[in-house]
């Protein structure tokens, strides 16, 4: 490859690290309000995380050209306040990327959350995880169903040597 397709392959990476970096914390906070907490109007969350599926890809990228444009509402205070302007350029598509990945981010998320039986997590709380260790509760049950979620939203090509290692002995065996 030559300087201009390793300055693409770059921009990519960047574009798609940020985007996951900035996307990831919401996302599992999102699926995990949708499929643990029981609350009026739960089908509304649930919709508008969804609205960048069901939009054309063209309406979406109008409506976010023109809310994070430098004319836009948001856009235009982020300039003024902050300096940041999102509109052609790197960060925009990080931000596009996000926005277009997270309902599918969502939904992955949440099928994995709602694969651990919440017994389970009532067990938990009855052996010392009050709600003070609720996170800790929930990096415990939690990420063990969302661990392979996540995992896939790494680069599939790109595997640690020690875990390779680990496969050739013991072929069962998947940390």
């Amino acid at each position: 490859l030559g300087p201009a397709e390793w300055q693409a392959v770059r921009l990519s990476v960047r574009v798609a690290f940020w985007a996951t970096v900035v996307s990831l914390p919401l996302g599992i906070f999102v699926a995990y309000a949708l499929a643990r907490w029981n609350f009026w109007g739960k089908q509304l969350p649930s919709r508008i995380v969804h609205l960048p599926l069901i939009l054309p890809p063209v309406v979406t990228g109008y409506l976010l050209l023109s809310t994070l444009g430098r004319r836009g509402p948001v856009g235009e205070v982020l300039d003024a306040w902050f300096g940041i302007v999102l509109s052609f350029r790197w960060t925009g598509a990080a931000v596009a990327a996000a926005i277009m990945a997270f309902p599918l981010m969502v939904r992955a998320i949440k099928l994995a959350i709602e694969a651990v039986d919440p017994k389970l997590e009532a067990a938990a709380s009855t052996l010392g995880f009050g709600p003070k260790r609720k996170i800790a509760q929930f990096g415990d049950l939690g990420m063990v169903g969302i661990n392979p979620v996540i995992g896939q939203w790494q680069a599939r090509g790109v595997e640690k040597p020690r875990l390779a290692a680990q496969r050739t002995q013991h072929p069962r065996t998947f940390l």
